[in-house]
């Protein structure tokens, strides 16, 4: 398996390694993008696909082909437009060759596989998600899955674990069924609520050291009984109060006004959001400046520092921090080449403003990576090999695996990742801080 290009090993992270779950307890179009040539094109065309389950040793056609639960509309479309574009672009640099493998493609046991990512629109709805599974299991007969992330994650697992069939996910919200020992055939591909809270802390506590109590909001998805008691555990640990009870709201709000009413009643010292969307904080913040208030807003949820301008404004944008990936750090020499090379290809076809999420699609560089490491297209082969490999190349330098103690099941990858800051209405990153191997 081939490294990522040459990176910085010496990177440090900024705080010493946080460590987790001690606190935490138990807890329909389709559209397929591959690099192939045409005449292999053509060749795939007039292959049969016969049913893939859990005793598949061989593709069904020439590709390994990864089924993308997205939400290409509804709520989540915001976010689910732009990680279907970065699935096709992890998808377009696999078979380029030179990050998983020297040649293009990936090799299993001497032959040459391209990655083709096949899309399924999960509409926002837990109802879409199912439908969305089931089809890329029983109609599109793909070989392994990537998604869906955050809230939606949950309401696959009735059907891709009965099908055995080996799924990454991008991020967790720490709901039961979504990834744990109950979901043997699934895989975190990214950091996730845990991970980014922890990450969120330390820039917290390192930037604003005079913060002792806060307001703690997070959308009203399923999840809150089970984030609030992990983020309030984790902030008291770190002498920092959470004034009241969480404050939570619908995904589909409009008008944060009596949100942010609640908020400033608290006379808090910052405001943290557990979990949101960028559209969510962005409005929380916009609303907290227009009401006088200069305190933090902060939040381990992913966002593009350009989006929450355009939604918060540029006079309100300050004392704003978030986890994700700035335009900066494509020449800072902290970043990986494979990073480097994902925000210089994401802002020469999309823009220089356009956010990058990099969740779902490294599952699916993760998928491709774990199956040549296997060397197999076997879902329960795969995995166990995947359970044991230590170390694995992501876009953010070597993830490591672990994930027992904290989630019951040693399928968790995580990695160094970088903050967000907004400042007088600029964008820039906040540094790298490192979660640490997941107990």
């Amino acid at each position: 398996m081939k490294e990522n290009k040459p990176e910085k090993e010496t990177r440090k992270s900024n705080s010493k390694q946080f460590t987790r779950r001690e606190f935490l307890g138990a807890s329909g179009a389709v559209i397929a993008v591959t690099a192939l040539s045409s005449s292999l094109l053509d060749a795939c065309k007039s292959t049969t696909s016969t049913s893939t389950t859990s005793t598949t040793t061989t593709p069904a056609s020439n590709n390994l082909r990864i089924g993308v639960l997205v939400a290409l509309t509804g709520s989540g479309a915001s976010v689910g437009v732009l990680e279907w574009q970065e699935c096709q672009w992890a998808a377009n640099i696999i078979n380029a060759g030179g990050w998983i493998n020297s040649t293009p493609g990936i090799t299993v046991n001497g032959k040459q596989y391209m990655v083709e990512v096949v899309a399924e629109d999960v509409q926002s709805t837990s109802d879409g998600v199912q439908s969305a599974a089931t089809k890329a299991i029983y109609e599109d007969k793909v070989d392994f899955i990537a998604g869906p992330s955050g809230p939606f994650a949950v309401s696959a697992t009735s059907v891709t674990e009965p099908a055995q069939k080996l799924r990454a996910i991008g991020f967790c919200t720490d709901t039961p069924g979504q990834f744990g020992a109950d979901t043997p055939f699934t895989f975190l591909a990214h950091n996730s609520t845990v991970e980014h809270a922890g990450i969120a802390m330390q820039y917290l506590k390192k930037n604003y050291p005079t913060v002792k109590n806060v307001a703690l909001v997070n959308a009203d998805d399923g999840s809150i009984q089970y984030v609030e008691p992990l983020v309030t555990k984790l902030l008291s640990d770190n002498g920092i109060t959470v004034l009241g009870k969480l404050i939570g709201y619908p995904n589909d709000i409009v008008d944060f006004s009596p949100i942010v009413s609640q908020i400033l009643a608290l006379n808090p010292d910052a405001v943290i959001v557990a979990n949101a969307y960028y559209v969510h904080f962005a409005s929380i913040l916009k609303l907290v400046r227009a009401a006088g208030s200069n305190i933090p807003v902060g939040t381990g949820s992913v966002g593009g520092g350009n989006d929450v301008i355009t939604i918060a404004g540029a006079a309100a944008s300050t004392d704003f921090f978030c986890t994700g990936i700035t335009p900066d750090l494509a020449t800072d020499p902290n970043s990986p080449q494979l990073l480097i090379k994902m925000i210089n290809d994401m802002q020469s076809t999309y823009g220089a403003s356009r956010t990058i999420v990099a969740q779902n699609s490294q599952a699916v560089f993760l998928i491709a990576e774990a199956v040549q490491a296997a060397q197999s297209f076997d879902p329960a082969t795969v995995r166990d090999k995947w359970a044991t490999l230590g170390t694995m190349n992501t876009f953010y330098g070597t993830g490591k695996i672990g994930g027992l103690k904290t989630y019951g099941i040693n399928h968790a990858v995580s990695h160094v990742e970088p903050i967000v800051v907004l400042d007088k209405g600029q964008v820039k990153s906040g540094g790298w801080y490192d979660p640490g191997i997941i107990p």
